[in-house]
């Protein structure tokens, strides 16, 4: 039997136990960071990453399923916000900010570690962050 945790703050230590992988909500806004996670758990910065995805976690329940519908739309899915539970109007411009940060966070992480290369790894994905900001 193989055990896929949907929690994105137990996630870290569900894998270091021997869970399988993750299935949860998180997967409609940072798919490529848990992927990452499941196949790198004991890379040096495996648990810095979990840190992100814990943080994270906890907008996932605000306003889902709309949110996670608007976050797969940033990524170019055509996909409508209406859903059977709430529509579109429950989602205010401030969640929809919140949604595009972690969409541009998910991004960043992506060029950082999947498209250059791990040896690039936290040291030019925070690097970048400071350099953005303090510019």
């Amino acid at each position: 039997m193989m055990v896929f945790n949907a929690n994105g703050q137990t996630l870290y230590q569900s894998l270091l136990c021997g869970a399988a992988g993750y299935s949860g909500i998180l997967a409609n806004f940072i798919p490529e960071m848990l992927v990452w996670l499941n196949i790198n758990i004991n890379d040096p910065d495996a648990e810095f990453i979990s840190e992100l995805i814990s943080m994270i976690a906890h907008t996932e329940n605000d306003e889902y399923p709309v949110t996670g519908k608007y976050s797969l739309s940033l990524s170019g899915i055509n996909i409508t916000l209406e859903s059977r539970k709430n529509n579109c109007s429950f989602l205010s411009d401030y969640r929809k900010e919140v949604i595009k940060r972690i969409y541009s966070l998910n991004r960043r992480f992506t060029d950082c570690f999947l498209r250059s290369g791990a040896q690039h790894g936290i040291g030019r994905f925070i690097g970048e962050h400071i350099e953005r900001r303090y510019a």
